[in-house]
């Protein structure tokens, strides 16, 4: 006989062979053969699909909740807090269909039935989305790793994406909510993003020093962003390494920026020892301390309300702001540099819708071009 690292072959019976192997999982797999050369050939075939990882590992016996817990663990120290925040929540409530099938024995078709059932608890095809990309990075890793030969996950098809549909502001509607932003404690931070297009996080983010307000070029640099973790505000490198940018300012805006900072001011002396030192706030609340993302949407809705503007989210601002711009005729790539976009396709896929100006924009060359034609053949 053989080792059990190489596997070994004996007679099993009078025409009988048999091959025996350990495999890496501990598991013993068993070949035959009517010659004892043909069942060495055939444990030799399965010793070349232990050495290319075809036979997974020890961890391959354990659940996939367990090896995305031991996997998690590893890498936690390496994830932005969000990331870990949306890992932990994923691993609580949405792969529970899962989590206790042994990792070498997940199909795609179960995966793809606790999709099926995540939609039918009412969840988003975003959201679901979402934790089929986190599902695949875990898997791959399992891959990577040689815990498993292949990804389940190739063969899942993840809901479609469905483009939300968001709300715009008009040109004149967006004149309105900036006058009507110096009669709101929170009116510079409204209007700093439909004229910006920052998100709410890099704005509540910002510091004084990140203003430059004289000189002939005002501008903000958009260097981090603010995450709350419940009670708990973080302030992090941004999305993408193109988010990193400087985005110009307008006077309106300035003038704003400047009662702003007097308006902090007189904060600080009511506040008194109650004001927060450790921060620098452009965007603080009475305290000195960062507003929560709460807060915030109620005081939003209430200013819109006021000033009988559409009802929009806070994010909707940033569309608005990349719509007019592009209505505008601004290039994509200008675009797309403004908004901190990774790329120039990620911004023409997001606006590639038409909007009724840009209808009558293209209607009305159409018209021009017809009239230039129809003056030539006279």
């Amino acid at each position: 006989m053989g080792s059990t690292a190489t596997g070994s072959v004996f007679r099993r019976g009078p025409k009988k062979w048999q091959g025996q192997i350990t495999l890496p999982s501990g598991k013993r797999k068993s070949v035959y053969g009517n010659t004892k050369q043909e069942a060495q050939r055939k444990l030799a075939e399965v010793r070349r699909e232990i050495d290319a990882g075809l036979h997974g590992t020890r961890d391959a016996d354990g659940t996939f909740g367990a090896f995305y817990a031991t996997w998690f663990a590893g890498h936690k120290s390496e994830l932005k807090p969000n990331s870990v925040d949306i890992h932990a929540l994923v691993q609580k409530l949405y792969i529970t269909d899962i989590a206790d099938i042994a990792l070498n024995e997940l199909r795609a078709i179960q995966i793809q039935h606790m999709y099926t059932a995540l939609l039918e608890r009412g969840l988003s095809t975003t959201t679901v989305r979402k934790v089929h990309n986190l599902v695949r990075e875990v898997m791959r890793a399992a891959v990577r790793l040689g815990v498993i030969p292949r990804d389940p996950t190739e063969q899942v098809v993840p809901p479609k994406a469905r483009r939300l549909e968001y709300v715009t502001l008009t040109r004149h509607e967006v004149t309105r909510l900036v006058e009507a932003a110096f009669e709101e404690p929170l009116g510079p931070l409204y209007a700093m993003a439909v004229t910006t297009g920052l998100r709410q996080g890099e704005l509540l983010a910002l510091e004084w020093e990140d203003l430059t307000l004289d000189g002939r070029k005002p501008n903000v640099k958009v260097a981090k962003t603010l995450y709350l973790r419940g009670d708990v505000a973080l302030i992090t490198a941004p999305k993408t390494r193109t988010s990193r940018r400087t985005v110009p300012l307008a006077m309106p805006i300035i003038a704003l920026l400047r009662q702003r900072h007097t308006d902090q001011l007189q904060e600080r002396d009511l506040a008194g020892e109650a004001w927060d030192t450790r921060w620098n706030l452009i965007f603080a609340n009475a305290i000195g301390q960062p507003w929560p993302a709460k807060g915030i949407r109620r005081r939003f809705a209430q200013f819109l309300a006021r000033n009988q503007l559409p009802l929009l989210r806070f994010h909707d601002l940033r569309h608005t702001f990349a719509t007019l711009l592009i209505e505008d005729g601004v290039q994509a790539r200008v675009v797309s540099e403004l908004l901190g976009h990774s790329s120039v396709n990620m911004t023409l896929s997001l606006y590639a819708h038409v909007t009724p100006r840009m209808q009558d924009q293209a209607t009305a060359a159409i018209e021009a071009w017809l009239k230039v034609e129809e003056e030539n053949e006279r």
